[in-house]
């Protein structure tokens, strides 16, 4: 009996090896270096050079008829109390030949389960393009994503949720097209490097530029969207109130001191490495500082009588990204294994989204788009750029080969796309900046 005991406990212990074996995979042996065929990527499409037509549109999240959990830090169950209304929110720009659908979520990323939204749009022939992004706020609503590990990353998924959500975005798109305007325009983008600290590296380098693009229709009402790239994570994990951290209180602000200022919506720039700058501990006065801050120089912007602009370079585009199928590393040379991780999340290889509005050309990626990579494109840019994350899909983040091997969450198991895929996502960038460039824009 002891010699069979002994045998059975050998087999477990085989069988237990042999099973984590399977389930890892040698990060040099799954990753190989990626590089780009320009001739297998879109081209750029005609720019459209008109006056514009616009229009705002959005609906709120909470849903008072079932319960509905926070998203972010976890399964941290339903919220206790809202502190502000997350909102989805629609502009729909228009030209004489483009229609183009920025989209901008305020949740924890743009939720999976309604990309097919603007790409059923798109196909049917309702819209030209779109770009997609989202607030990035970790006390917002969750329960948006149906895989396995969903629930640990956004709550338990809600079905009845997301059908709700589903039928005010097609209402809220249909609201859009009805009420398109005549309409002017302005960009700008300003440095506020006070708010942002590089949380992945003591006093390392950040990305400040904060983007707004201003719009007003001919009737004198005023919307905005801004971008900026300090994670809205300036409330504790442990509170359980709704909100949506920083730019909820930068929202509540402008709208509240600007009377012609009727819609304003936020989406995460490059949010990778990024945190948020403020003195004491995480509060709601912490995201008063960080909002003040941005708020200052939002204010500055909406005074500027500058001649807004009615005529408008538009066009947009997706990119689908030749990535390698995702797998968080575990340790310094193991991964989990691709076909075990793709079940437990079953992420998507959602493309990248490039937009151009006038002289600055936008991207939207599907990652915590890392800011040293930002700033690098920047700082070598003869053109004006701006980045966001979360373009419809989460794909984790991606640092800069300098960091891989750095032991912190951002570089090792959130870091789903190897050492590679920062050299392939940069040279598409370049190639697109380099049309951009070749095609000879009359303005």
């Amino acid at each position: 009996m002891k010699r069979k005991g002994w045998i059975y406990f050998f087999a477990i212990f085989v069988s237990i090896l042999l099973l984590f074996r399977l389930s890892i995979v040698s990060v040099k042996k799954h990753y190989e270096p990626i590089h780009i065929n320009k001739d297998q990527l879109p081209p750029l499409p005609p720019l459209s050079e008109d006056s514009l037509k616009f229009a705002y549109a959005k609906f709120s999240l909470l849903l008072d008829d079932i319960s509905q959990n926070l998203g972010g830090y976890g399964n941290r169950g339903a919220y206790e109390q809202v502190i502000d209304t997350p909102y989805f929110h629609l502009f729909l720009l228009e030209t004489k030949d483009h229609r183009q659908l920025i989209a901008t979520a305020d949740l924890l990323i743009y939720p999976p389960s309604l990309y097919d939204l603007p790409l059923d749009l798109k196909q049917g022939g309702h819209i030209d393009a779109f770009y997609l992004s989202a607030s990035h706020s970790h006390h917002s609503i969750g329960g948006w994503a149906p895989s396995p590990a969903g629930k640990y990353l956004a709550g338990t998924y809600s079905k009845k949720q997301m059908e709700r959500w589903r039928i005010a975005f097609q209402d809220a798109f249909a609201r859009a097209k009805k009420e398109l305007k005549n309409a002017c325009t302005n960009i700008y983008q300003t440095s506020v490097p006070n708010a942002i600290q590089n949380r992945l590296i003591h006093q390392g380098p950040t990305y400040d530029p904060l983007t707004i693009v201003h719009f007003m229709t001919e009737d004198s009402l005023e919307y905005a969207w801004a971008s900026y790239s300090a994670h809205p994570t300036t409330r504790s994990k442990k509170d359980l109130r709704l909100s949506n951290d920083y730019p909820g209180i930068l929202r509540k602000n402008l709208l509240d001191n600007h009377s012609q200022l009727k819609g304003f919506a936020f989406s995460a720039a490059a949010v990778g490495s990024q945190g948020p700058r403020f003195v004491g501990e995480k509060s709601y006065r912490a995201g008063k500082q960080v909002a003040d801050l941005i708020m200052h120089a939002v204010d500055s912007i909406l005074e500027i009588k500058k001649t807004p602009d009615t005529f408008i370079s538009l066009r947009g585009m997706s990119i689908e990204l030749d990535l390698p199928t995702p797998a968080p590393r575990l340790w310094e040379k193991y991964a989990l294994h691709p076909r075990l991780f793709k079940w437990a999340l079953q992420p998507a290889n959602a493309p990248m989204h490039m937009m151009q509005l006038d002289d600055y050309l936008f991207f939207s990626l599907p990652f915590d788009f890392n800011a040293q990579l930002a700033r690098a494109v920047s700082d070598y840019s003869i053109q004006r750029v701006a980045f966001n994350s979360f373009s419809g899909d989460y794909r984790g983040y991606i640092v800069p080969d300098s960091l891989y091997m750095l032991p912190r969450a951002e570089a090792r198991e959130m870091n789903w796309s190897g050492p590679y895929a920062v050299d392939y996502i940069l040279e598409v960038i370049s190639h697109y900046k380099d049309e951009h460039s070749d095609s000879n824009p009359t303005r």
